[in-house]
């Protein structure tokens, strides 16, 4: 159970703007945590999108950068 002292936002995805809860104070309780990136991934979010992403964005983004590796780009 989230601590209800702890901050969550009410945002919308910077990729495909839906509704999510962020709990960047409580990161371990945020579901893009269960998600591993790698460090060209983040970077090129960060670069890309000016806020948090959804983790169905989060997770399409990985498998694109893992579709770049494998075929070379």
């Amino acid at each position: 159970m989230t601590d209800p002292h702890i901050a969550t936002l009410n945002v919308h995805c910077a990729r495909c703007g839906v509704a999510m809860t962020c709990s960047p104070q409580d990161i371990a309780s945020c579901a893009c945590s269960t998600i591993l990136l790698d460090g060209t991934t983040r970077a090129w979010i960060a670069a890309n999108h000016s806020g948090c992403l959804c983790s169905s964005c989060l997770r399409e983004e990985q498998l694109r950068s893992k579709k770049r590796d494998l075929s070379g780009r």
